[in-house]
């Protein structure tokens, strides 16, 4: 497909801006000069002078139960209530208004190009919704987290929906254009175990923008970060975040490490639970300082700042799936990356491609391993083979091509079949579908 059929595209981005959005959005919301249109689809929020298509969430009639103190009530309800979660109340919200506007555009002789960015993973709705209506829309999910392959948000489904949430799933991946993934680990998930099309699947990895380090930002690489004899290390996001991450280990691991004699402390931006609010003092005094939630640019000056930076993750098939969307900052800082994740995953393969750090496997001896460099640090510099090409390939400008060339194949080849008549979401599998997609299935083993 030429520019300038891009140039006769219409693009509608579906997103959660409620939920804050990431920088995979917005950035993706910023190629709107190249096509004919790029609407912003989104229950609030708005970014720079990008056009919007807002919709508010349909009122949920269990709200009032929130006024009268019955808050367990209320989210019992709406579990029941609402499948496969509450984002349904913007998706019937928005999806009539969607479609008006789309109709419009293929009145106009303008292809059309639906992009519908997951989590939350209610929004896909949006997609089946105007598949079925106009076939010839081409659709494109955006999987930044896979489905029932990750125990944490299929097992928040009851369990009388997850047959119907396993249906769904299928109809998805079925249905859509194009299945697109962060890694290429995910995507051979999706194309072995839930057998989707070779033609159908592409990753995209998460993406840095240097423009959002500036120089004054930097911290002299010359400078002796460690004068004063402590070795800091950075944590961007939620660490308390069990299974997947498992946070107070690492902070039963850092007390252990400083009894030891290594003076190292571990610095969170991100929030901590609710649950944990008055616990602030206890993690200080154990060497874990937390900043709260911090600007996407203050951050990453903040990351320039320590002597490493850090990410974590349990051994579970969904977390050797997962490209944390923080990765690419960590490359673009240049701090050495304390790896703490399955040495089979798309995290382990990427901090290895670019040389940027060190896998320390979580299945394994990691607590003795991370004491054991930190220490070398202290003795040493520890000296790293960065692979500088492998990581601009992370680049928003290197990424940008990839969504162009992703939305370009896609919309210049047939659309695909619009969803069956009837509801496409039936309670339960029939046998033979059961056969082909066993739940066991969804979790990778």
């Amino acid at each position: 497909m030429s520019d300038s059929s891009l140039n006769d595209l219409a693009v509608y981005v579906v997103s959660n801006w409620l939920g804050g959005g990431n920088d995979r959005v917005r950035k993706l919301i910023q190629l709107r000069p190249l096509f004919s249109k790029l609407v912003s689809v989104t229950p609030g929020g708005r970014l720079d002078n990008d056009e919007v298509l807002q919709s508010k969430l349909f009122p949920n009639p269990t709200g009032v139960l929130r006024f009268l103190g019955l808050h367990r009530l209320k989210r019992t309800l709406d579990r029941f209530l609402f499948f496969p979660t509450t984002d349904v109340l913007f998706v019937w919200a928005v999806r009539r208004k969607l479609a008006n506007a789309i109709a419009r555009d293929l009145a106009h002789g303008r292809k059309v190009c639906l992009v519908v960015t997951l989590p939350p993973l209610a929004l896909v709705n949006i997609g089946l919704y105007i598949k079925k209506r106009f076939p010839q829309v081409y659709w494109i999910v955006d999987w930044q987290d896979l489905w029932s392959y990750d125990e944490n948000y299929f097992l928040q489904a009851p369990k009388p929906y997850r047959n119907r949430l396993r249906r769904l799933e299928r109809t998805i991946l079925d249905t859509a254009d194009m299945n697109v993934t962060t890694n290429a680990y995910a995507k051979d998930v999706l194309q072995k175990q839930y057998h989707v099309p070779a033609n159908r699947l592409r990753h995209i990895h998460h993406h840095f923008h240097a423009g959002d380090l500036n120089d004054t930002g930097r911290v002299d690489e010359g400078a002796d970060a460690k004068s004063d004899g402590v070795i800091r290390i950075g944590f961007l996001g939620t660490l308390f975040k069990p299974p997947r991450v498992p946070g107070q280990d690492l902070v039963d691991t850092i007390a252990e490490i400083r009894q030891s004699g290594v003076n190292v402390e571990l610095h969170v931006h991100g929030l901590l639970p609710k649950e944990m609010a008055g616990e602030t003092e206890r993690l200080r005094q154990g060497g874990v300082v937390m900043h709260g939630r911090s600007r996407h640019e203050e951050a990453l000056q903040m990351l320039t700042r320590y002597d490493f930076v850090l990410l974590l993750l349990a051994d579970f098939p969904n977390c050797r799936a997962v490209m944390s969307i923080k990765l690419p900052h960590y490359l673009l800082v240049g701090k050495p990356i304390l790896a703490i994740v399955p040495t089979q995953s798309a995290i382990a393969e990427i901090v290895n491609d670019t040389g940027a750090g060190f896998v320390i496997s979580v299945a394994g001896a990691w607590r003795q391993e991370l004491t054991r460099i930190l220490r070398a640090s202290t003795t040493a510099p520890l000296h790293l083979a960065r692979n500088q090409a492998a990581i601009e390939q992370f680049s928003w400008e290197q990424i940008s091509k990839e969504w162009l060339e992703a939305i370009a194949n896609t919309t210049d080849r047939q659309p695909g079949q619009s969803t069956p008549d009837g509801d496409p979401n039936p309670l339960r599998l029939d046998k033979q579908e059961r056969e082909a997609y066993p739940p066991e299935r969804q979790f990778g083993t």
